[in-house]
């Protein structure tokens, strides 16, 4: 790097982008975003606010819808892949026609399965990806206006770079949980498979994730659904750390009160990650010889849902 401030781009200026632009910023990094026009204008002329867990006010190096439009478009040390997880695929077809490589790791911060084989497929070559799993909560209140309803771990994947070790120590030395962690993979899948439990049967419901507990029937297909995906793990040979079930009804109780992700993108008419989660688990399931029924008639269930309500 040419200099001890970090250079980040994050790349999808939703509520999880948007807190890891404002807490980099707070912690020194010059900090670019690109995302949607509304939240572009308001981060430019009055930087980023989050609230809740954390309040922070951050000013933004640079912000532009397109990558082509930012001031300066090489340098970076880390770019923050932020978006939805079915546009990781266009996200990086973007910053491979517009960003010099200049050896950035991009990370991708995404939901479920299989995302960094795709940004990897469409980078092209000059960027290294890493996977990086996170645990925060966030929403937007309004463009540019976060409100973080939990400060979780930051986990990436062990490279031996110096761009990465700066990132994860400047978060935690400014009080946010990261680390670098040669078991990505299995965060990756035990998050995976907690979403699984959680998500499709609650968008399908309407119901907040500690309602799911009370009815007859249901906490049982939720584990079902999750011993589904614990088998699939098996045959491709990755080593879960914990015991997803335990996880996902740990995870059910602390957020009792909370509407989840999926239900949230049904209610606004946007196409949920159902791919990437539940019907992942189902694709993977089909090439190793595993039956996934539960998660493939979830797939099928959730996506019927979004195309009533798109």
């Amino acid at each position: 790097m040419g200099s001890n401030r970090l250079r980040v781009l994050v790349f999808g200026a939703g509520a999880i982008g948007c807190l890891y632009a404002a807490i980099l910023s707070s912690l020194g990094c010059q900090v670019s975003i690109v995302g949607r026009r509304k939240v572009v204008e308001a981060a430019k002329s009055r930087g980023l606010t989050v609230k809740g867990e954390i309040d922070l006010k951050s000013e933004i190096w640079d912000a532009a819808e397109n990558p082509l439009s930012l001031r300066v478009r090489r340098g970076f040390d880390i770019i923050l892949l932020t978006v939805k997880a079915y546009d990781v695929a266009e996200a990086s077809r973007q910053i491979r026609e517009a960003i010099e490589p200049d050896g950035a790791m991009v990370v991708c911060l995404q939901n479920g399965l299989g995302v960094e084989e795709e940004a990897s497929e469409n980078l092209g070559e000059g960027f290294h990806v890493i996977r990086g799993v996170s645990f925060c909560g966030a929403y937007m209140e309004e463009d540019a206006v976060v409100r973080c309803t939990g400060i979780g771990e930051t986990v990436v994947g062990y490279v031996r770079v110096e761009a990465l070790n700066q990132l994860v120590e400047l978060l935690a030395g400014g009080g946010f949980p990261a680390r670098l962690e040669k078991s990505v993979e299995s965060m990756v899948w035990e998050k995976t498979l907690v979403n699984a439990g959680i998500n499709p049967f609650g968008a399908l419901t309407g119901l907040r994730n500690g309602e799911l507990l009370e009815v007859e029937g249901l906490p049982e297909a939720i584990a079902r659904t999750i011993r589904e995906g614990i088998h699939v793990a098996s045959r491709l040979g990755v080593r879960l750390l914990r015991d997803p079930v335990s996880e996902t009804f740990e995870t059910i109780r602390a957020t009792a009160q909370n509407y989840n992700s999926m239900l949230q993108d049904i209610w606004r008419g946007k196409r949920t990650e159902i791919d990437y989660i539940n019907g992942a688990i189902v694709r993977l399931g089909s090439k190793v010889r595993v039956r996934t029924p539960l998660n493939s008639l979830l797939t099928s269930l959730v996506k019927g849902l979004e195309g009533r309500f798109r």
